[in-house]
């Protein structure tokens, strides 16, 4: 008794109808990959201003997606490590116009 070829495996994938979910925002990892970059440089302003824009902008995208995309921790890290950078940059300047921190450049102090 011959019961011919069998029938191909089911596909499998999303359901139809449904999305695959959205992963993690790019803009999170942005402000989390700034903020560690401003922070370990705290002269330095550009990263510590970039990581709280792309953290301000991956929180209210992640919000806006409805549970969609992840990353809120990964958002909200790189704000804090900006505004932390940001501060101690603040700081770190603040003291050296005063004078209390010697500006140098090659080993001789600017005047």
């Amino acid at each position: 008794m011959s019961y011919g070829t069998p029938p191909p495996p089911p596909q499998y994938g999303a359901a139809p109808g449904y999305a695959q979910a959205g992963g993690t925002s790019g803009m999170a990892i942005a402000s989390l990959i700034l903020g560690i970059f401003g922070f370990i440089c705290c002269t330095g302003f550009v990263f510590s201003i970039l990581a709280i824009v792309f953290a301000i902008i991956a929180r209210k995208d992640i919000a806006a997606s409805g549970g969609a995309k992840g990353g809120a921790g990964m958002a909200t890290a790189g704000l804090v490590l900006g505004i932390v950078a940001m501060v101690i940059g603040i700081i770190y300047w603040l003291l050296v116009v005063v004078g209390v921190i010697p500006m140098t450049f090659n080993g001789e102090r600017i005047n």
